[in-house]
């Protein structure tokens, strides 16, 4: 069996060739996020045709939250209970105690709507650097000068 030189430069030149249209094509997918580990976006693996991220972030977002949340309403009712030891429990207290209670509730109204508004934005490819823009930033300010 003969082996003609031009077709074994050929085959190798081909080889070659593939090789490296291989590699190109590789570096190129990697360099658009094909491959690779991105923790923010569960290992790079998207889950629809936009390239969204799977929803694990958003959870993350939302238990973060709930515990922020719950340790407020828990750091509220040791703040009144000191209170009612200290002073009684009379009529002022008790309205003062209330608008506390309603501060703490539209405060935590204003972070969920935020956090919403923050995931949506994400959704929907926009850059918004956070939750919470300088607008909203006052008006939290102003709920906590009690």
């Amino acid at each position: 069996m003969k082996i003609n030189i031009s077709s074994l430069k050929r085959g190798v030149v081909t080889a070659i060739f593939g090789a490296a249209m291989l590699i190109g094509l590789g570096a190129t997918t990697y360099a658009q996020g094909g491959y690779g580990y991105d923790p923010y976006y569960n290992g790079g693996q998207r889950d629809s045709y936009y390239g969204t991220q799977n929803g694990s972030h958003r959870k993350q977002e939302k238990r973060a939250d709930k515990r922020h949340q719950k340790a407020e309403k828990r750091d509220l009712k040791r703040h009144q209970r000191d209170e009612r030891d200290y002073y009684g429990n009379d009529r002022d207290l008790r309205e003062h105690q209330r608008e506390e209670s309603r501060a703490v509730k539209r405060h935590q109204r204003n972070e969920k709507q935020d956090r919403k508004r923050h995931q949506r934005n994400e959704r929907r490819g926009y850059d918004n650097g956070g939750y919470y823009n300088d607008r909203y930033d006052n008006r939290r300010n102003d709920d906590h000068d009690h």
